[in-house]
């Protein structure tokens, strides 16, 4: 079960990381997002007892394939700030579904940051072409990212 909440907490993670942008020509348009998570199941599969691995499996694979159908659609304007609409969520039970988002965003040095409208939590991704990649805390069992391509 823990594994449901860490994929959950990715998913909750892209929603604050995706508010934020500033005026440069490279950032400012539309870009749309993908999450891309890999999980170590051997290691999620060891802590959940044997007679419920059967059923962790089934709903990592269900938010597994869930997030490969996430999109987050971002608009960065030139007066740096941002909006951000999601389609393809997956859900969770008891986690609502995030909400599109706004936010602020700057770029400097190939790096963008993002900061939601909340202002509690910034996001840094490093522009490599027409590409940002953003790393997503990792732990134990899982590693992500969320890539933005423009255009």
């Amino acid at each position: 079960m823990k594994v449901v909440t860490r994929i959950a907490l990715a998913t909750s993670l892209c929603a604050i990381a995706i508010p934020a942008f500033a005026q440069d020509s490279k950032i400012v348009g539309k870009w749309t997002g993908k999450v891309e998570m890999k999980l170590d199941e051997a290691k999620i599969m060891a802590s959940v007892p044997k007679e419920q691995q059967a059923q962790v499996k089934t709903m990592i694979k269900a938010q597994m394939d869930g997030l490969k159908k996430m999109a987050m659609n971002f608009v960065f304007a030139k007066d740096g700030t941002y909006t951000v609409k999601y389609s393809g969520v997956p859900q969770m039970p008891g986690r609502p579904a995030p909400k599109d988002g706004k936010g602020t965003w700057k770029f400097s040095g190939g790096t963008l940051t993002l900061k939601g409208s909340e202002g509690k939590q910034e996001q840094k991704g490093t522009l490599k072409g027409n590409k940002v990649e953003f790393t997503m805390p990792s732990n134990p069992q899982a590693s992500g990212k969320m890539i933005l391509t423009k255009g």
